[in-house]
């Protein structure tokens, strides 16, 4: 895309792009040319981004023209492309501070405009008196949590949980929840919000700088996601702090969140986690689009995952990653020391819990296209056994099943649960 652009002297194939998404007759979060769209758009945005062509003054205002569209079938309808998204990707194509067209200056007061209806209209909250702090911290395990790990217990007909402890005795509650009518587009907006946030999050780790070094700019991200500025300073210190190891390490789950997150279709029938609280009643997800909610929720979550009814033999997991707060707070477990998991993490026994909660329902197969980095944790996990089948020979199973958006990158997996027995997880609910 950003090699095509090169050649392009205009700023047409991205007017074009607006087009097609403020043409769509149904603006509805679950409607999935929304989605394509959407993701198209933004693809053109990072190549623009990254690329120095060139736009008159007349194009500008045809852009302008164009963003009252966007503000008026997304913002005015409270769909998940928020004032933040919106604001952040337009400001990263246009640099205000340094251009003399007047247009420019026009679509900036207009953004700030926007600002102020998404905030008074639709609870769009950015109040540094209430700010926020990115912090996850793990509980210690009771002696009696310590004796009761690994039993699962239905505590409603919609959830079950169970409860792992680690090596450094820290507890990890697992839960699996039903996705209902009322709770769809909260779980589907929390997943596109961190897919969103945690690209945008890349970018600051790869230039902190940016913001350390230019006041207004540590002023505005402070205020864009609620922090203080003392705790703003104090989180890009950090991360400027980190060796290129760790830095390249963050930017690739970060990478990995995203992928993950766009992975969740938002069609599943269960969101299963693993959690820092024990929560004896359904996890109620962000319903505001407050960057305050979206990071208090994001402490709590430490992975998720989507399961769907593949068949009356197979559940389907995807949809896998790690919170924005567990990155950022650096959050580690290590569970190797229980039976059937030998790679450190939560990824094999969240897949592992969630192959359980389905056993109870009858599930004989559980059925996964991961991409290639969970690939390999997986056959690290499991190796080469009668139970787990790689490849064609899952993908030719008759209890596999194949999920939507399969791409080119993705290895089919099936994994027979009742003979999956070396696990840390009890069947009896």
């Amino acid at each position: 895309m950003i090699q095509q652009l090169s050649n392009t002297p205009s700023y047409e194939p991205l007017l074009s792009k607006i087009d097609e998404i403020s043409n769509i007759k149904k603006i509805r979060l679950s409607n999935k040319i929304v989605h394509q769209k959407l993701a198209e758009l933004e693809e053109l945005m990072d190549a623009y981004a990254n690329d120095q062509a060139s736009i008159s003054p007349q194009e500008l205002e045809e852009l302008n023209e164009k963003i009252h569209v966007i503000e008026q079938r997304f913002l005015l309808n409270r769909l998940f492309l928020s004032y933040n998204f919106f604001a952040q990707i337009f400001s990263t194509i246009f640099p205000f501070s340094s251009s003399s067209h007047q247009p420019i200056k026009t679509i900036q007061n207009d953004l700030n405009q926007i600002q102020q209806n998404a905030e008074s209209n639709h609870n769009i909250e950015s109040n540094p008196q209430e700010s926020v702090q990115i912090a996850q911290q793990l509980q210690q395990a009771s002696s009696d949590e310590i004796n009761t790990q690994g039993t699962i217990t239905r505590l409603t007909p919609n959830l079950e949980r169970g409860h792992l402890v680690d090596a450094d005795n820290n507890v990890v509650y697992f839960y699996r929840q039903k996705i209902t009518d009322k709770t769809r587009a909260d779980i589907k907006n929390y997943n596109v919000k961190s897919g969103r946030i945690s690209k945008w999050m890349s970018g600051i780790v790869k230039n902190p700088s940016k913001y350390l070094d230019d006041s207004s700019k540590l002023e505005a991200l402070s205020k864009e996601m609620s922090f203080s500025i003392e705790y703003t300073t104090e989180f890009l210190t950090e991360i400027s702090n980190l060796s290129n190891d760790e830095a390249t390490k963050m930017y690739s789950m970060l990478q990995g969140l995203g992928e993950g997150a766009n992975g969740f279709s938002g069609d599943e029938d269960y969101i299963i986690f693993a959690s820092t609280d024990k929560m004896d009643s359904n996890i109620e997800f962000p319903t505001s689009h407050s960057i305050q909610d979206f990071i208090s929720f994001s402490n709590k979550m430490l992975m998720s995952v989507g399961a769907t009814n593949g068949s009356d033999k197979t559940t389907v997991h995807r949809g896998i990653f790690k919170s924005i707060s567990s990155i950022f707070s650096n959050t580690k477990t290590n569970f190797k020391h229980h039976e059937g998991i030998n790679v450190s993490g939560l990824s094999i026994p969240l897949h592992q819990f969630g192959m359980h909660c389905a056993a109870n329902n009858n599930k004989k197969y559980m059925s996964v296209a991961p991409l290639p980095k969970m690939l390999n944790i997986l056959k690290k996990n499991y190796g080469d056994t009668p139970n787990i089948k790689y490849g064609e020979d899952a993908e030719n199973s008759e209890h596999y099943c194949k999920m939507k958006g399969f791409g080119i990158d993705d290895t089919p997996v099936l994994i027979k649960i009742n003979q999956d027995n070396t696990s840390p997880w009890k069947k009896e609910i």
